[in-house]
């Protein structure tokens, strides 16, 4: 059998049995999906299923093993049931912070309103996300099987690495996401804590070391509480790694090194900790010193997106703003598929087309944008070139390459 992962979500307003639901799922995929493939399924208004769920998404982990596609019969499924929470982040300050100083941290409880559907929106050329969550399921393994880490080192941190704008931060946050709702039958709730690592610096001489202090002993008294799963996200660390560079060279106050050396004893704490995983993000890898880099399970480079991946998230935008009306095209929109643009019977965006063309010139014309960038480009032409409510397809492709075009001199200009 097939290992598949499907993903329920409750409405709001749904005050139902988790595991009547999960079977109520069950059931319905098995009479009424023949063939599974990534995406969310249809729920007709007939079906009692569409007054509770949000939706039902077939996960893309396992099936992209086999083409994309798996027949029913050949699946084992597994169902989690969850509902998400409002995206409101609660800013953590330290006990002695001042009026206007940074938060120490925000904290999300997950499955978050507002990370819903990002992980799947996220593109990248090398099999970033699965390498991710096989790294997470091994870390699960090894705690469900109390190996000791003083034997068999594992310290539960992954470093992303690579230029900015690439999708660091995005995919750690939506894969906590994910976590959370696979793991729900393991933990009642999830965390999220993003810790701005600017604001452990303190203004004040050697309180720098007392602010992490302070700061983890918040941190340690949610990882106390089993039943909560604890994700750190540390974003841009490369600030801290530099500023323990500088300082042992002597260029820094021995405040910046006390405050480093503060924060990896505290991770050090924490690989004790079942329920906690910690991210961390740096746009610079050379500014990573060897002391931070030894801590992290792995490192993973996310560079900028490719040829193909640029055409995907390209070909993804456009069928967007189709969708949503923005976009006018003869062609017809299959809603049931809708990585699909079909005029006549045939796919226009798999077949020699000229909206195929277009494209092609479009990710020629943005070789070395960042992901960031690449995302930015429909609505920047959009704003530049349509004066209307709509515009054509094909006019507006055009448009979108004399953009690029722009946006590309803009970067040389700025260095």
């Amino acid at each position: 059998m097939i290992p598949v992962l499907v993903e329920a979500c409750l409405k709001s307003t749904a005050n139902v049995d988790i595991e009547e639901i999960s079977e109520s799922v069950r059931a319905f995929i098995s009479l009424q999906v023949p063939v599974l493939f990534p995406g969310r399924v249809h729920i007709p208004v007939t079906s009692d299923l569409s007054n509770i769920l949000e939706y039902i998404r077939v996960d893309d982990y396992d099936i992209e093993q086999y083409n994309g596609i798996v027949f029913t019969w050949m699946a084992s499924i597994h169902i989690s049931v969850f509902r998400t929470f409002s995206d409101d982040e609660e800013p953590q300050q330290l006990d002695d912070s001042e009026p206007g100083d940074i938060p120490a941290s925000t904290v999300l409880t997950l499955p978050s309103a507002g990370l819903e559907g990002l992980w799947e929106s996220l593109i990248f050329d090398h099999a970033v996300k699965d390498t991710l969550l096989n790294y997470c399921r091994a870390s699960v393994l090894f705690s469900d099987m109390d190996i000791d880490p003083n034997i068999v080192s594992h310290n539960r941190v992954v470093l992303l690495h690579g230029p900015p704008g690439t999708g660091k931060t995005s995919i750690c946050k939506s894969l906590a996401h994910k976590l959370a709702i696979r793991m729900g039958s393991r933990f009642d709730r999830s965390e999220l804590v993003e810790i701005n690592t600017h604001s452990l610096f303190s203004k004040w001489f050697s309180e720098s070391g007392k602010l992490v202090m302070k700061l983890f002993d918040q941190i340690a008294e949610l990882a106390d509480d089993p039943s909560c799963f604890l994700v750190l996200l540390l974003d841009e660390v490369e600030s801290l790694s530099a500023s323990r560079q500088a300082a042992m060279a002597g260029n820094e106050p021995t405040d910046s090194l006390r405050v480093v050396n503060a924060l990896l004893t505290q991770l050090d704490q924490l690989k004790k900790r079942h329920n906690v995983l910690i991210m961390c993000t740096s746009n610079i890898t050379e500014a990573i010193d060897i002391a931070f880099l030894d801590r992290a399970d792995m490192r993973l480079y996310v560079g900028n997106p490719s040829p193909q991946c640029r055409y995907t998230i390209l070909r993804g935008m456009v069928l967007e703003m189709i969708a949503k009306g923005v976009l006018q095209y003869e062609g017809k929109f299959d809603v049931a598929a809708p990585t699909k643009l079909v005029p006549a019977g045939v796919d226009s965006f798999t077949a020699e087309s000229p909206v195929m063309g277009a494209l092609r010139n479009i990710v020629e014309h943005t070789e070395g944008f960042s992901g960031r960038a690449l995302r930015k480009l429909p609505f920047v032409a959009f704003s530049r070139h349509v004066v209307h409510d709509t515009a054509g397809l094909t006019p507006f492709l055009q448009q979108m390459e004399a953009t690029a075009g722009t946006m590309r001199q803009e970067r040389q200009i700025q260095g």
